[in-house]
């Protein structure tokens, strides 16, 4: 299924409210391993606001996502999922990366101002 274009999201649901076959198996785990691979993991959650006195292109994100991409690669780490929502006077969009080597992807397509 994809979130971005619909395609299966009903019949994902479907499967979701009428199979119900969780918790029917219960899982070995090694919850020492299980915390070992989880603290290699880093990840940041951050917020922050940009304003400035003049317009500015909201495309510029695009710009940021890019550089973000690069140097995040060239210190030998992987993106699992950045993203920047973009909020305007009248528009509101996301840009996302979800891979070292993918493109930037905006959620409404590639026609945000």
């Amino acid at each position: 299924m994809s979130a971005l274009t619909g395609e299966k999201v009903g019949e994902w649901v479907d499967f979701l409210l009428n199979n119900r076959t969780a918790g029917e198996h219960i899982l070995d785990i090694d919850y020492d391993l299980y915390a070992q691979a989880e603290a290699a993991l880093g990840w940041l959650n951050a917020q922050s606001k940009l304003r400035r006195p003049r317009l500015f292109s909201a495309r510029s994100a695009g710009s940021l996502m890019r550089r973000m991409q690069r140097t995040v690669v060239e210190a030998g780490m992987n993106i699992a999922h950045l993203k920047i929502l973009v909020a305007t006077e009248t528009e509101t969009d996301h840009i996302a990366l979800t891979a070292n080597r993918g493109r930037p992807r905006w959620s409404g397509g590639e026609n945000f101002p």
